[in-house]
């Protein structure tokens, strides 16, 4: 589909024709890293998974880093259509190296047998997807629109960086989705193959995304670059959330479980893109140009979503507590006498009982680490609303118009 996609676009001379096959290049790009992922759930041992998830998205990213500067210097160059006709040879370069080369899984009778057993309405009927899918979805897909998108109008209308500066921003925010896919894989796969590590980890990730978010609305005067650079960075946090869903289910139910994910991905992310235009377009444009307020307002309202979706999932909730509870330990059945083994013995109601304390220990420790969460947000929100807003640049009162390069003022 890309190949095609970017045959058609090249030739293409109307909009409708540039609109197929931009949509052409989107449906094969939907598949393509729900494939990868799965193929590696396929071929690689658990504790290599995420790892081999993090690479493929390291090279996938590599794509990001070519659409900046390179891009740019390529179309000076040729134009744009032959910039999509060479995509469309290394298409089918790479699809050929893929039909050659690349080995065929081979699914044993067990396999098959249950893999019908596991459809996409008993994985979209799953409470634990439920539980990663909505904020998985609205940080990383808003990432992605931020970075495709959004990311060059907020840099030249509200922070007045010129074209050169916009694309050098565009292009360390590429720089830093490549080394950050890697870095994920390498992290995730240190820790303990168990979903419980995962999501504190992507707890952890999705907390200093949201934490960067508000220091671009803000207008927080920190290094240049450096909240865009840990928005891209988020980009691959896919990598970490696709590692927590493969925790979930057996190995072949897997494959349908990361479409069933991708898609919740995509459709958010297109959400956000068209949400942020139709807040930003409330507002009047001056010969062209929003107000800085209408992004602020725009990004402020994914952020709001984003916090509902974020503590949705770190909520302790009683299906987080049988998942994430102590092991029960039970007597194997060789081991009681026959006669009483369907009666309650004194070694199972004390090992019950026990388990049961336990379990009520882990939720309370698990309350209070969600009031310590709360309280930390609670206050970061009011020491930021006690600064004036006229210290770090909240103002909707007209600026003057200046020009930066590289987020330093240009004399």
């Amino acid at each position: 589909m890309p190949l095609w996609g970017a045959v058609v676009f090249a030739s293409a001379g109307s909009l409708p024709g540039l609109l197929a096959g931009r949509f052409l290049i989107g449906i094969g790009m939907a598949t393509a890293f729900t494939a990868g992922v799965s193929a590696i759930a396929l071929w690689f041992p658990p504790h290599r998974v995420a790892l081999a998830t993090g690479l493929l998205a390291t090279i996938g990213s590599l794509g990001a880093i070519t659409a900046t500067l390179p891009a740019q210097g390529l179309i000076e160059a040729f134009g744009w259509r032959v910039m999509f006709e060479l995509l469309a040879g290394l298409s089918l370069v790479c699809a050929s190296l893929i039909l050659v080369f690349v080995p065929r899984y081979k699914p044993s009778r067990s396999d098959e047998t249950s893999t019908d057993q596991i459809g996409y309405l008993t994985i979209l009927t799953d409470h634990r997807f439920w539980k990663l899918a909505p904020v998985s979805a609205t940080c990383v897909g808003t990432a992605w629109s931020l970075q495709s998108l959004w990311a060059a109008p907020w840099l030249s209308e509200v922070d007045g960086y010129d074209h050169t500066a916009v694309v050098y921003v565009l292009f360390v925010m590429a720089i830093s989705l490549t080394v950050a896919s890697l870095a994920f894989g390498l992290l995730t796969g240190r820790l303990p193959q168990q979903s419980v590590a995962i999501e504190r980890l992507f707890a952890l990730v999705l907390l200093v995304f949201m934490c960067a978010e508000t220091a671009i609305v803000l207008q927080v005067p920190i290094v240049a670059s450096l909240s865009w650079i840990v928005v891209a960075a988020v980009g691959t946090a896919t990598v970490v959330s696709y590692s927590i869903l493969a925790s979930y289910g057996p190995k072949h139910g897997l494959g349908r479980a990361n479409a069933a994910f991708n898609l919740v991905h995509l459709v958010v992310a297109f959400a956000v893109q068209w949400l942020l235009g139709v807040i930003v377009d409330l507002w009047p444009s001056d010969v062209g140009r929003h107000p800085v307020a209408a992004y602020q307002t725009a990004l402020t309202s994914a952020l709001v979503v984003q916090g509902a979706a974020f503590a949705w999932f770190v909520m302790p909730s009683d299906w987080a507590l049988s998942r994430r509870g102590p092991t029960h330990y039970s007597a194997h059945a060789i081991l009681t006498p026959r006669s009483i083994r369907s009666e309650i013995s004194p070694y199972q109601a004390t090992r019950s009982d026990w388990n049961r304390r336990v379990a009520e220990a882990d939720l309370q420790m698990r309350y209070w680490r969600t009031a310590a969460l709360a309280s930390g947000t609670a206050l970061f929100v009011l020491l930021s609303l006690a600064v004036p807003m006229e210290d770090i640049g909240f103002s909707t009162s007209p600026q003057p118009e200046t020009q930066t390069s590289f987020g330093f003022p240009v004399p």
